[in-house]
């Protein structure tokens, strides 16, 4: 199967799985070979410093990058991309299913996050609750705790 027949199975709404069983490979590798080259994936992270786009929580190297167009043709194409949290990510994609819940802003989410963390929730159970990465969570409540010490 041709990558662009892959791309195009993708955004007529194909799970990566479901294209993986078409083509006879994982998942893994259908995800590789539809993700943009690495040069262009770093020149995105650093063209929104390391931030998600929608609710700027910093996700350094790890955030997703999101296609937003639907025309094959532009696919890769740098105007076409952004960077995104893992929450954000799943927002943008239920989205294009059916209705879902509002995106929460940077200051919402880190409220959430603080709130949890004064809970006395792990970082690891605060990641599963909000859908974001563990790094994300310790990095927001170091941020977070630093930001509390400048206004001492």
């Amino acid at each position: 199967m041709e990558r662009s027949e892959m791309i195009a199975l993708r955004l007529d709404g194909r799970t990566y799985e479901a294209i993986g069983k078409m083509a006879g490979v994982t998942r893994q590798r259908i995800q590789h070979i539809l993700s943009p080259p690495v040069s262009i994936r770093n020149y995105v992270v650093k063209k929104y410093k390391e931030r998600c786009n929608r609710c700027g929580i910093w996700v350094g190297n790890s955030g997703h990058i999101h296609h937003q167009g639907d025309i094959e043709d532009n696919y890769d194409d740098i105007p076409n991309l952004e960077l995104l949290c893992i929450s954000c990510h799943r927002i943008e994609h239920h989205r294009r299913l059916g209705p879902t819940r509002i995106t929460p802003t940077m200051d919402e989410r880190n409220k959430l996050i603080l709130s949890y963390h004064h809970q006395g929730l792990s970082s690891r159970k605060i990641a599963k609750l909000i859908g974001i990465s563990f790094v994300q969570v310790c990095n927001v409540i170091k941020y977070l705790k630093g930001e509390a010490r400048n206004l001492r």
